[in-house]
């Protein structure tokens, strides 16, 4: 998850994210997963970046490298 909305759910909280996975129809072959990082992410790609959101308009973005 690259950003979580409140456009539709107004009273959804970070706190609500560990358990969003139930509330989500996702593609076939994803899943939904939270996790507290113990340190900043960084994310370089030189492939594709395809974003996505899903139907609460939760932003997502998958990384493709190039070889």
């Amino acid at each position: 998850m690259q950003s979580y909305a409140q456009i539709v759910d107004p009273a959804l909280t970070e706190s609500d994210l560990a358990g969003l996975g139930a509330r989500l129809t996702l593609p076939t072959g994803w899943s939904y997963r939270a996790r507290t990082l113990d340190a900043p992410l960084l994310v370089t790609t030189r492939g594709e970046a395809t974003v996505v959101q899903d139907e609460l308009q939760n932003t997502y973005s998958r990384y493709v490298t190039g070889g």
